[in-house]
């Protein structure tokens, strides 16, 4: 229990000036230290395949995506570990210090378990402006959520069409003052608040950082709104913003196990609870 008393009183340390009811506190956990606060969309060229997976995706499973929409689908993807535009977080500090000990890879790859027990981890503290925190099906989760569906260089009124058509129609694509809201929102990262459908999302009180992410589109106040709609827009990866993070607590990779272990015994966090359906118990059962 040391080790995890010292780390929470590293927590307390960081958050004693951060009181603000304006801003909502939440946490990642990463087995290294060095990875960065991007989304794994941004990572080895997968921004250029995302439209190309995400239609696949459709294409072959179409029955389970027919009212799905665009935002619902990448956090189905995201669930599969498919590279995304989401970043996830979670409220609960004692989930991110699980999988920043590795927690994760000591059940499902012991082999990359191994090597990270020589690597520290790293807890991110995120303070986020209400304001940039917005429901699943908030109008500014649906317009970034859709930028996965641009595709090359398109017109832009074809990115606002998309959006509509994900929305079914329930809102105007031509209201100068919507899209230029939108316009504003494009090139944001944004706190989702997700739904709680499924276990593991319960369990690990998820939520997700969305990235925007858009070029080639810019507002002016007196522009005619014809010509925004025609100019070309292509999508771009983002920075993280910096003003978000609060600060880093580092595990030393001598206590991840004595960690993870003390976890499971005195707060009953492991893999099992935290990833409850059925196969992963399993695995966990085999494990301990």
């Amino acid at each position: 229990m040391k080790a995890i008393i010292n780390i929470l009183n590293q927590l307390q340390n960081i958050l004693v000036d951060n009181k603000s009811s304006s801003c909502e506190i939440c946490y990642r956990g990463v087995s290294d230290k060095s990875w960065k606060d991007e989304p794994a969309l941004f990572r080895n060229n997968n921004l250029e395949n995302e439209t190309r997976v995400l239609n696949e995706i459709i294409r072959q499973f179409p029955d389970d995506f027919i009212y799905s929409h665009t935002i619902d689908i990448l956090n189905q993807l995201q669930h599969y570990s498919c590279p995304t535009r989401m970043m996830d977080v979670t409220t609960n500090f004692l989930v991110a210090l699980f999988f920043a000990c590795g927690g994760w890879e000591q059940v499902l790859n012991p082999q990359c378990f191994e090597k990270l027990k020589q690597i520290d981890g790293k807890i991110t503290i995120y303070s986020v402006p209400n304001d940039n925190i917005k429901s699943v099906d908030s109008e500014t989760a649906i317009v970034i959520s859709n930028i996965a569906r641009i595709e090359g260089n398109i017109p832009f009124k074809k990115y606002v069409w998309k959006c509509v058509k994900d929305q079914g129609g329930a809102w105007d694509g031509n209201n100068e003052d919507l899209i230029k809201s939108n316009i504003q929102d494009l090139n944001k990262v944004i706190l989702v608040k997700t739904k709680l459908n499924n276990p593991r999302v319960r369990a690990q009180f998820g939520e997700f950082f969305l990235f925007g992410g858009i070029e080639g589109i810019s507002y002016l106040g007196n522009a005619n709104l014809s010509t925004i709609m025609d100019q070309k827009v292509s999508k771009k990866p983002i920075p993280f913003p910096q003003e978000y993070i609060q600060g880093n607590i580092y595990i030393p990779s001598s206590e991840k196990e004595l960690v993870l272990s003390d976890l499971r015994q005195y707060f009953g966090i492991s893999f099992a609870t935290l990833c409850p359906e059925k196969h992963d118990v399993v695995q966990t059962l085999m494990k301990y």
